[in-house]
């Protein structure tokens, strides 16, 4: 295999050239901007490769596509999955730097006390979500009593 742009593959079987093209690029999370290291990719519902140390990838695209619909997974669970559609360019290697957001603290409340929760990511909330004293309820109708901690929201 040779890289230089393009990956040139050869078959030995069938002694035959398949151009093939690549997407490569860096995956960085958090407000600094770290790169985040064994980040699934995912093309197509299948894993073409995960990041590197400093936050790397790259995988090689046989079909004349135009555009890419590419999702990062977080095996970590510090940044949100993300899946971007991407522009590509057939005949070049395409770089792309994936920006991932960082998942918000879970929150901790207790369940006899009114809770106020900021809908969204921190800084662009997009609503508030209000839950009544008392207001969670057991299979049988009781109410919970007790502490309980949230997902992200």
């Amino acid at each position: 295999m040779i890289k230089i742009g393009v990956i040139l593959i050869y078959s030995k079987d069938y002694h035959k050239k398949q151009l093939c093209h690549c997407l490569t690029g860096e995956v960085v999370g958090g407000p600094d901007q770290v790169p985040v290291k064994n980040v699934k990719v995912i093309f197509r519902k299948k894993v073409v490769d995960r990041t590197n140390e400093e936050g790397g990838f790259s995988f090689t695209v046989t079909d004349d596509v135009d555009r890419l619909t590419v999702t990062f997974q977080d095996p970590a669970d510090q940044f949100f999955d993300t899946t971007l559609t991407m522009p590509f360019q057939r005949g070049r290697t395409v770089f792309h730097r994936i920006v991932l957001q960082k998942e918000d603290p879970p929150v901790t409340f207790d369940s006899s006390k009114d809770l106020r929760v900021q809908l969204g990511h921190t800084g662009d909330n997009m609503a508030e979500l209000e839950l009544p004293a008392d207001n969670l309820l057991l299979k049988d109708g009781k109410p919970f009593k007790g502490k309980l901690k949230t997902l992200s929201l």
